[in-house]
């Protein structure tokens, strides 16, 4: 386990060649440039790196449209990592931002008429529809009479028939001849068209209105079936322009595809070294560039800069009083859990890598909380084949799946030892289709048949996990030197938290439960309960050892001895690797079951049905106790484990390189 030591690195050179010097390290990959504080006469032009993020939004705005008309990933892309780029090929691509560019703004622009055009086709659609009950209606809709007549068109209330028309306008209009037509009813209204002297048209629009009348919506000057005819022709150009982007996005711009990818990582890059830029202290002639860089590149990085361009370098150990970036070093079985410790937090000033102890429960509890071997060789195979199948795979992604892969493993040792694999398969199968008793025997014991006996074991694998916590808190102070320290915060509660269990081993009770009993001579209980009180009166005298008051101290330490109880709850919560042990084998040897009952009574067809329900049961099941194996995994390690000595606070190591979506440089070219 080690925690890579970090030099501080300045960079004097000439502001002619900042921005290749800047370029240089991207590709170098291996310093953190810290901003300078100093006093500047003008603020940092950030127009840029504006420029850049901007562009770039476009071009991932076009690759989204892209997308959509056939450019999709594929179904294993996260799997398959970036493409890799000679040189040559690089600047091939960089040669043809300009075009890249014009496509992506082409593609943008189509991808919004397209979007106008079926927004208009909707509306004309709908138009169109609204017209069908009008189309009996033989003059224009806006119609509004002769020279001696006057017209009304619209609609009246649902359920106006003839004589409630007549009825109306009778009353308003006593003796006045009109004329009508319904022209369609629907459940909701009465189209109409009425017919009156000229003299009569006021009153008579009065009268209408008095019984639910409304004007025809958009009256037009052509009849409805003209101004149908006219939109039907309107949707149809409109559909052929559609088709036209449509087809366009889908064929001759898909091929700008690869060069949007290509330019949105360019400019990433160029927004990235411009914010560098913006950090750098500048003056006419001259910038200054600090920040951290390994231990183990310094020399190079100095020689490479030195040599390629007119630059002072100065690298230097950190003061006291810095605290430089934290990266991870690791052998190949712990690095794949530095994403865990990354996810809680980086190591703090003076503490260690806590990744190698880790590691060793890590996989040991996440084994023993999935324990099948069915399932432990699936995860084995899964991530086996991916990491010899995808060459190119991203980092993280490799450090996830060889995690898996050595959790996969553990967890497949466990079931031989618990004798699980997929539940009982093996005896369920050999009873429902062979009329046999073979089953596959646990090697150690099966919890399902002892679960007691799980339950201490689990509960004294949880001792041993907080005691190596509490060993790793006394080493750090004594690497500090703070041999008080280790005496006060671990020594005293080995001997108290140590003490109670070894003292409780020695009673009837646990006898009880456990099946055995721990002897000891009566000097040897002497000793043990002389070691309880030892650390007990310990705690209480240092943990409030801050305090100069004596009556405050006292105080203080019995709340500090009070956390006894929380060491008690916190050996209680490796129960749950019994009970999620327990979880899984019950709930495959129950798909099992079911799986043979819904069999038996179907003769041939039998074993297609135990197959499907085998396959689609264990496999919900093993998503289920896979999530809950890792999500519980690590709970124990955030809060139980690291509970006892770790604190974090350490800031990741973030260098400046090329932090690109799509490709990268190979090794060569860099």
């Amino acid at each position: 386990m080690a925690i890579v030591p970090m030099r501080q690195i300045t960079v004097c050179g000439l502001k002619r060649e900042r921005s290749r010097v800047l370029a240089f390290l991207q590709r170098f990959g291996a310093v953190q440039p810290v901003p300078i504080e100093a006093d500047r006469s003008q603020p940092p032009d950030s127009r840029g790196r504006a420029f850049f993020e901007k562009s770039g939004k476009e071009a991932a705005a076009a690759l989204e449209v892209l997308a959509a008309f056939g450019d999709k990933a594929p179904a294993l892309s996260a799997l398959s990592g970036r493409e890799t780029l000679t040189d040559q090929q690089w600047n091939e691509r960089l040669s043809r931002n300009a075009s890249t560019v014009q496509a992506a703004k082409r593609i943008l622009e189509r991808s919004r008429i397209l979007a106008e055009k079926q927004a208009e086709l909707v509306r004309l659609n709908t138009q169109k529809e609204a017209l069908g009950p009008w189309m009996g209606l033989a003059v224009p809709s806006n119609f509004t009479g002769t020279a001696s007549t006057s017209a009304l068109i619209g609609l009246m209330p649902a359920g106006t028939t003839p004589e409630r028309l007549k009825a109306v306008f009778e009353e308003k209009l006593p003796g006045a001849p009109f004329a009508w037509e319904i022209l369609f009813s629907a459940p909701d209204a009465v189209g109409v068209f009425l017919l009156f002297l000229k003299q009569d048209g006021e009153k008579a629009k009065e009268a209408a209105r008095a019984a639910g009348f409304m004007q025809m919506a958009n009256p037009s000057s052509q009849t409805p079936k003209e101004e149908a005819e006219q939109l039907s022709l309107r949707i149809q150009l409109n559909q052929e322009e559609i088709e036209r982007h449509k087809q366009a996005l889908s064929g001759e711009e898909q091929s700008f595809a690869g060069l949007l990818r290509f330019y949105q990582d360019f400019c990433a890059m160029r927004s990235e070294e411009y914010r560098v830029q913006e950090e750098l202290w500048q003056s006419k002639h001259a910038f200054f560039l600090s920040g951290w860089v390994p231990e183990k590149d310094a020399a190079l990085l100095e020689k490479e800069l030195t040599s390629r361009f007119v630059a002072a370098v100065e690298i230097k150990e950190p003061a006291e009083d810095q605290n430089p970036p934290v990266a991870l070093s690791n052998n190949p079985f712990t690095a794949p859990v530095e994403s865990v410790v990354e996810a809680y937090s980086m190591p703090g000033k003076g503490e260690v890598d806590p990744s190698f102890i880790l590691s060793l429960f890590y996989y040991l509890l996440f084994g023993l909380m999935l324990s099948d071997a069915g399932y432990g060789i699936l995860m084995v195979a899964f991530c086996g084949i991916a990491l010899w199948h995808f060459k190119r795979m991203e980092e993280p992604m490799h450090r996830t799946l060889q995690m898996f892969l050595l959790c996969g493993i553990s967890t497949t040792i466990w079931g031989f030892l618990q004798g699980s694999f997929f539940g009982d398969i093996v005896g369920v199968v050999s009873s429902t289709f062979f009329d046999g008793s073979v089953t596959l025997p646990a090697i150690w014991f099966a919890p399902l048949d002892d679960p007691m006996r799980m339950l201490i074991f689990s509960l004294g694998l949880g001792v041993v996990h907080l005691f190596c916590g509490l060993g790793v808190n006394i080493a750090q102070h004594f690497r500090k030197k703070e041999y008080r320290q280790a005496l006060y915060d671990g020594i005293f509660w080995y001997l108290l938290v140590g003490g109670l269990i070894l003292l409780l081993m020695t009673s009837s009770l646990f006898e009880d439960i456990a099946r055995f009993r721990l002897a000891l001579a009566p000097w040897g209980m002497t000793v043990l309960k002389g070691a309880i009180i030892l650390g007990a009166a310990g705690i209480i005298l240092t943990a409030g050892r801050d305090s100069k008051n004596w009556l405050v101290r006292i105080l203080r330490g019995l709340y500090g001895l009070y956390n006894i109880t929380g060491y008690l709850s916190d050996i209680l919560s490796y129960s749950r690797l019994l009970a999620l042990g327990l979880a899984t084998g019950v709930i495959g040897t129950v798909i099992n079951k079911m799986a043979s009952m819904a069999a038996e009574p179907l003769g041939a067809f039998g074993p297609v049905v135990f197959v499907l329900i085998f396959l689609v049961g264990h496999a919900v099941n093993l998503g289920i106790n896979l999530l809950g194996a890792y999500v519980h995994t690590n709970r124990l390690q955030f809060v139980e484990f690291f509970g006892k000595f770790y604190e974090g606070g350490g800031q990741k190591f973030e260098p400046f390189a090329l932090h690109t979506k799509y490709y990268k440089l190979s090794k060569e070219d860099i």
